[in-house]
């Protein structure tokens, strides 16, 4: 199955949040992405 195409944006978040992203390595993007999904998820169940 293919992935649905993602967006490119801009957003900006605070210094410390993307640190903390980038120091868990490569496709830290992609980590964002999944921690957004699971909020949105989260919240869709209430």
């Amino acid at each position: 199955m293919v992935p649905p195409p993602k967006r490119a944006i801009s957003l900006r978040v605070d210094k410390d949040v993307l640190e903390w992203f980038r120091a868990r390595g490569p496709r830290y993007q992609t980590h964002m992405n999944a921690v957004l999904r699971a909020y949105v998820s989260r919240v869709e169940e209430r």
